[in-house]
C-alpha cells in the first residue's frame, strides 16, 4: 500500500507498507527553529533571551516501522537537516492501541528522543559566549554524557537530562 501525504507536522512525503506490517515513510519538511522570546508559531521562551535564535531549516525524515499486530507498533526515525548544519535528531517509539472503534481510537505511545552532538549543542547547549554574557553554566554535548567512550555521535535522551530554566540547563542527578 502506498500513500502520499502533506501536513503541517511532517511536511510532504509518502508512506509504503506491505501486508506483513513493515512500513517506510519518507518526508521533506521544515524545522521552525527556536526563538529566544515567547512565540506563537514556534518554540521559544523569554527565559532564553540572549541565547540567540535558531533559524528554520529544511529537513528530511526517514521512518522505518513494523506493525506487529493491529494494536502494537515499533518505529524508528531519523530527521536530518538539508539546508543548515543543525545536526540530526532521532526517535524510537512503541505505540499501543488499547481501544479502537469505528469512530474513536485511543493511542498510547512511549518515545525516546536522541540527537547527535551538533543537534544537542544547538538546541540545548550553552557556548562560551552565551555563558559569559548571561552567566549560564557552560554546557556542551560532550559533557552531557559521562560514560565510557564518547564520539562525534553523542546521543542522549534529553527528557532525562533536565529542564531549561532562567539559570540554564540543569542536569538530572
Amino acid at each position: 500500500m502506498t500513500r502520499c501525504f502533506f501536513d503541517t507536522f511532517r511536511g510532504i512525503g509518502y508512506h509504503l507498507q506491505n501486508d506483513a506490517g513493515l512500513y517506510v515513510e519518507h518526508s521533506l519538511g521544515v524545522n521552525p527553529g527556536r526563538s529566544d522570546r515567547n512565540s506563537g508559531w514556534r518554540e521559544g521562551s523569554d527565559k532564553l533571551k540572549g541565547m540567540g535564535k535558531i533559524d528554520p531549516s529544511v529537513n528530511t525524515t526517514l521512518t522505518v516501522g513494523w506493525a506487529l499486530t493491529p494494536w502494537l507498533q515499533l518505529e524508528g526515525a531519523a530527521t536530518l537537516p538539508l539546508s543548515d548544519s543543525q545536526g540530526g535528531q532521532y526517535r524510537t517509539a512503541l505505540t499501543v492501541i488499547p481501544f479502537q472503534s469505528s469512530r474513536d481510537t485511543l493511542v498510547v505511545q512511549s518515545a525516546a528522543l536522541f540527537g547527535d552532538a551538533r543537534y544537542m549543542n544547538r538546541f540545548y547547549g550553552v557556548n562560551r559566549e552565551q555563558s559569559a554574557r548571561w552567566l549560564f553554566p557552560l554546557l556542551c554535548a560532550r559533557r552531557i554524557l559521562r560514560c565510557g567512550e564518547q564520539s562525534d555521535m553523542v546521543t542522549s535522551v534529553y527528557a532525562a537530562l533536565g529542564n531549561v530554566t532562567e539559570r540554564g540547563l540543569h542536569l538530572a542527578r
